[in-house]
């Protein structure tokens, strides 16, 4: 399954520190296919969510960030 090799090149990705990953999918087959990365390269990140609308991925990344800055 290609979505699983992407996840585990993610990570082999030596050195790098994934943090919060916000993905924007607005068509349904496109969101179960990111809902299943979620699951699969959730491991690599501190957090990962899929989204339907930018806006509400934004804020929620953006209160990320205010939750890491504490």
């Amino acid at each position: 399954m290609q979505l699983l090799g992407a996840a585990d090149r993610i990570g082999r990705t030596p050195g790098f520190n994934f943090g919060f990953c916000a993905v924007v999918a607005t068509r349904d087959i496109v969101y179960g296919i990111a809902r299943m990365f979620e699951v699969y390269a959730g491991r690599y990140f501190q957090e990962v969510m899929v989204f339907r609308e930018v806006d509400t991925a934004e804020s929620w990344l953006a209160e990320q960030r205010g939750r890491a800055g504490r």
